[in-house]
């Protein structure tokens, strides 16, 4: 009985030990009276070596507090024998609590002075692959990254409604829309009257008769041609104003529109992030109670938002590379609308056969200079080459500024490194200017192990500009050596005209064999394809494929890896009998139409596989995200061309 007794004593006691660890816990956050050569607690081993002195100081008060009262009762018991006994006691009782506290702080101090301090025992620091330094709990800080949905869920109503309110942008596109065909429809009526037997009663309709293409050119015969011929002339004036006028028009419907799908894109990313914050996330007012502690620090992933926050504003700790690769993809979506937007109307129509170059980072440049630049013959090594690179803000200041750095080597048969910088790459500035560029160089020393190679070099700049998402750019050049790879890929006599567009071109087929061999290997299959140079141009052309060889124009000289690649295709459909039928017959293909450098194009449906075959090989700025925007395209090319 006496031992169950004291088992249940024992259980009452950890249970209240329990008990008072979510006191104790709460401890380290409350704010201590402060004793003189204590530390305030903020750990468990400090709070009791605070525990200590506080109970002897409180102790030390009580007994003295207790001798005094003794004292009193001894003063007033007016020879009463009780309360003189009483006081005797209790004065006792004082000095002899007194006494035990001052003893026992004395022998600690005489056994040994360390006894009265507790800490932990000091563990050494255990480091190795994967594990980092432990941070001290003072010196930890919180990065809650600001997420403000409401104020962005408003953003995307006021620019939808913008639309429609206060006037309706569509509506006078609509009517002048449907003004254009009706004037269209009355040209077409007029020009019925246009016929041949007008001029001689023998032509037909196509005036192949015997003379009557000759009666065709002046303007007496177009009046003979066509009796109304004024009244034809003014009705397509009259459609040309009509024309001017939708363009006038669509412009502000246009603007309005990408500025919602924008405001929408920045929503969806917000959203997404909103997604992956663990633990749940913190809504407004319980950051305000919490952002001015210590180890706290807010990040903004936007930097144009208000001031004045909005209710539904929520903040996450989130995975840095997570932000990183979100706002790049957010980045390069707002940057191809941006360009729509930023586009005059006229450049939307554009001449069949006019594809635009490849846009241009309007915010960072970044250019590269190989010094020499070669091409080196095998004789030559080895040697050493210079490489010389200008980072320019072009528009607003740029801050968090990385570089990377990326080097791959071509050669057949084998695989090397590349060779080692010095010096290194250097620590990006803190923030590069417009007009004051940052530059910096390394040397690169090619030993005799790099013949017959292309070093391909290139540097990726990525930077915030101030007031825009983060930005990339990049800069890649070349040094052939001896003969590089070249598979079924030969060039005629006429690049004698323009040797530096043939250099550029010998890196790229070098980049296609090397980087993409099965693709190589497929274009191959049907023997040599000759590269031919004219430096006369077609039209608006960059490339054209001709069925046995592929010409190129001075036109596309700055796009040599794209051209080759994209042509190539071409040849690839002449040469593997089985790949367009299995791409007209694959579901949903008809549904994406790829484009990156065409303008047009878009019935042309073989044009739309060789822009895909291009896009998985060389990442289109206008649709950085080849797999997400055209996920059909994406795998057919993926499966069929490249594998």
């Amino acid at each position: 009985m006496d031992k169950k007794r004291f088992l249940k004593k024992v259980g009452y006691l950890f249970g209240a030990f329990l008990l008072l660890l979510p006191i104790l816990a709460f401890a380290f956050e409350t704010k201590f009276p402060v004793i003189p050569g204590v530390p305030s607690p903020s750990d468990f081993t400090s709070f009791v070596n605070y525990l200590y002195y506080f109970l002897l100081i409180v102790g030390s008060m009580v007994s003295l507090l207790s001798l005094i009262y003794g004292g009193i009762i001894y003063f007033f018991s007016g020879g009463n024998p009780g309360k003189t006994f009483f006081a005797k006691q209790q004065i006792y009782a004082s000095f002899t609590g007194l006494g035990i506290l001052l003893l026992s702080f004395v022998i600690l101090n005489f056994l040994n002075p360390n006894l009265t301090i507790t800490r932990l025992p000091n563990v050494p620091t255990i480091s190795g692959p994967g594990l980092a330094p432990l941070i001290p709990p003072e010196q930890r800080v919180i990065s809650y990254w600001e997420l403000p949905i409401g104020e962005l869920e408003d953003d995307v109503l006021n620019k939808t409604s913008a639309l429609i309110q206060p006037v309706d942008l569509s509506k006078p596109v609509e009517d002048l829309v449907k003004e254009l065909e009706n004037e269209s429809i009355y040209l077409q009526t007029l020009l019925q009257s246009c016929k041949c037997s007008n001029l001689k009663s023998e032509c037909d309709n196509q005036c192949s008769g015997l003379g009557c293409k000759d009666l065709l050119g002046g303007t007496a015969d177009k009046i003979d041609l066509c009796p109304n011929l004024g009244e034809i002339q003014a009705q397509e004036n009259k459609i040309k104003a009509v024309q001017v006028r939708l363009k006038t028009a669509w412009k502000p419907l246009l603007i309005a529109s990408i500025d919602a799908k924008i405001a929408m894109v920045k929503l969806i990313a917000a959203r997404s992030l909103l997604k992956e914050c663990l633990p749940s996330p913190m809504d407004l007012k319980t950051f305000l109670g919490i952002q001015d502690m210590e180890g706290i620090e807010k990040k903004e992933f936007f930097d144009d938002t208000s001031s004045k926050k909005h209710p539904l504003t929520f903040y996450c700790d989130l995975d840095e590379d997570l932000v990183l690769h979100m706002s790049e993809n957010m980045g390069m979506a707002i940057y191809q609308l941006e360009l729509e937007r930023d586009r005059d109307i006229d450049d939307s129509i554009t001449t069949p056969g006019t594809p635009p170059g490849p846009p241009e980072n309007p915010h960072i440049g970044v250019t590269k200079t190989p010094v020499p630049s070669g091409p080196f013959q095998n004789s030559q090594l080895p040697f050493s080459a210079e490489y010389r690179i200008t980072i320019t803000a072009k528009q607003q200041k740029l801050t968090n500024i990385q570089f990377q750095y990326e080097c791959k080597v071509s050669k057949e048969g084998s695989s090397i490194p590349c060779p080692n910088l010095n010096p290194s790459i250097p620590t990006p500035p803190v923030e590069i200017s417009p007009g004051n560029p940052f530059t910096f160089s390394y040397r690169q020393i090619y030993t005799t192990g790099f013949q017959n190679s292309l070093v391909i070099d290139t540097i990726k700049v990525k930077a915030t500009p101030a007031g825009v998402s983060n930005q990339t750019g990049i800069a890649s050049v070349s040094i052939a050596i001896g003969s590089p790879p070249t598979g079924c890929f030969v060039f005629d006599q006429s690049w004698s005209a323009n040797p530096t567009y043939k250099a550029d071109l010998e890196s790229a087929i070098a980049f296609l064999v090397s980087s993409y061999p099965t693709y190589a290997s497929k274009v191959c299959s049907g023997g040599t394809l000759e590269l031919r140079y004219n430096p006369a141009g077609l039209y608006n052309y960059w490339g054209y494929y001709h069925g046995t060889w592929i010409e190129f124009f001075p036109l596309g000289a700055a796009n040599a890896r794209y051209i080759l690649i994209h042509e190539a295709c071409h040849a690839l459909v002449d040469r593997i009998s089985s790949l367009w039928p299995q791409y007209t017959s694959y579901p949903g293909i008809f549904n994406e139409t790829p484009r990156c450098f065409y303008s047009y194009g878009a019935d042309l449906y073989e044009e739309r596989l060789c822009e895909a075959v291009t896009f998985y090989a060389i990442p289109c700025s206008r649709n950085a995200n080849f797999n997400l925007t055209y996920p059909i395209h994406y795998q057919f090319v993926k499966n069929h061309v490249y594998q």
